[in-house]
């Protein structure tokens, strides 16, 4: 799992895998997985969104840059 954020719009939860699959959870609040997971080998960015620690290259200010070169704002 590389990022799991919540899509309010769409009443989802998506967790992205490393391998670009996408899996949707359909009326799963992020809180109860963020509970499990925060602290350990994730990191809470804002927005409802989890990132996994060893995926963040750089933080600066709002931004997050990921290690394959995508830019997460938070």
């Amino acid at each position: 799992i590389v990022w799991i954020a919540r899509d309010k719009v769409n009443d989802k939860t998506i967790i992205h895998m490393i391998s670009g699959r996408e899996i949707v959870l359909q009326k799963t609040n992020i809180k109860y997985i963020r509970n499990e997971l925060e602290g350990e080998e994730f990191y809470f960015i804002g927005n409802s969104t989890l990132v996994r620690v060893d995926y963040i290259d750089r933080i600066e200010g709002r931004s997050y840059y990921m290690a394959e070169g995508s830019i997460l704002t938070g």
